[in-house]
């Protein structure tokens, strides 16, 4: 039997963007990454003492539906900064899809879900640590499920309150109709119009000699 690789670590992973100058201009400038170099189709970029790339592909396409996140990229951030990159990304037009303070049951501490400008959902933590491996398995996703439908319930009842009454506009517009009298227009005989006949045309004279009159 063949003996088993044995890595010691990650050297990157790949996100795929539509477009190296957004892409870098993003994990640049709102994240807060180091831009090494790039190629026609690759950027380089570092992060810590991590490194990632961003690969330009025509056929990306985001791996999560709008408004979720599970298949995402975590980013850590120290404690005192969490709150300025909460606040540089609410300024740069990047709205949070979820923020918890309680964090994962694995990875421990605050954290935050946004999607780059290509769809990809990014997590933004203020890591404590490995968690708590007794507590209950998926208790997260069941909180943020649960989460999740409180809110639609509520939506929906709002939206129920709110509503209004079908047919109503219409009876509305049917009674406004009623009320209004008919106007009493004068009645306009018809013209009968004659036509002149047209004069009959002058006979024109017979070019043709007179026949000569015989004599009995």
């Amino acid at each position: 039997m063949a003996e088993r690789l044995r890595p010691i670590g990650i050297l990157h992973f790949a996100i795929g963007v539509t477009d190296l100058e957004a892409g870098r201009k993003f994990y640049e400038d709102v994240l807060g990454c180091t831009y090494l170099r790039r190629n026609d189709t690759t950027v380089f970029m570092q992060v810590g003492s991590q490194y990632f790339v961003l690969t330009n592909t025509k056929h990306h396409r985001s791996p999560n539906p709008p408004g979720e996140y599970e298949f995402h990229h975590a980013f850590i951030v120290a404690g005192e900064d969490f709150d300025a990159a909460m606040r540089t990304v609410a300024e740069q037009g990047y709205p949070v899809i979820v923020y918890e303070e309680e964090g994962h049951r694995t990875f421990t501490g605050r954290h935050a879900y946004i999607h780059d400008p290509f769809g990809n959902a990014i997590e933004i933590i203020d890591f404590h640590g490995i968690g708590d491996f007794s507590r209950p398995d998926f208790q997260g996703r069941q909180r943020r499920q649960a989460k999740k439908a409180s809110g639609k319930s509520a939506a929906s009842s709002t939206t129920k309150g709110t509503a209004a009454k079908p047919g109503a506009a219409k009876k509305r517009r049917v009674g406004k109709a009623a009320a209004k009298k008919p106007s009493k227009k004068p009645v306009r005989k018809p013209v009968l119009k004659t036509t002149a006949r047209p004069k009959a045309a002058a006979r024109r004279p017979s070019r043709r000699p007179p026949r000569p009159t015989r004599r009995r």
